[in-house]
């Protein structure tokens, strides 16, 4: 799954990463941004967890188990707007985790 959202659905877009960047927070709204902004790890891990079972199960079904994944144009065209919305997501908890690592400490 990391590698198909991570590399290769992006790559199909013939894009730079900040190119590709721009063009999806240009589609956040600042309720998203609000909504994401959070540095707890395991709600994002129950969310790709759930994810991954259904992206699985279609694969399981569409390819034999000991082959490659193929990014073919239905597996491209039912998974870019879930890969979309997943990257999107992992940038702006990204900035809020790291937000809080680096947040200086209150003054006692």
């Amino acid at each position: 799954m990391h590698w198909a959202f991570e590399e290769g659905l992006p790559l199909q877009k013939q894009m730079s990463a900040s190119e590709y960047a721009d063009q999806l927070l240009a589609h956040a709204t600042p309720q998203d941004i609000a909504g994401w902004w959070t540095h707890d790890m395991g709600t994002w891990m129950d969310e790709s967890i759930a994810m991954r079972e259904e992206l699985f199960a279609e694969v399981e079904t569409a390819q034999p188990a000991d082959t490659p994944l193929r990014l073919d144009y239905q597996f491209v065209y039912d998974w870019q707007p879930d890969m979309e919305h997943r990257l999107l997501q992992s940038g702006i908890r990204t900035a809020a985790f790291l937000d809080w690592v680096f947040a200086e400490a209150p003054d006692p």
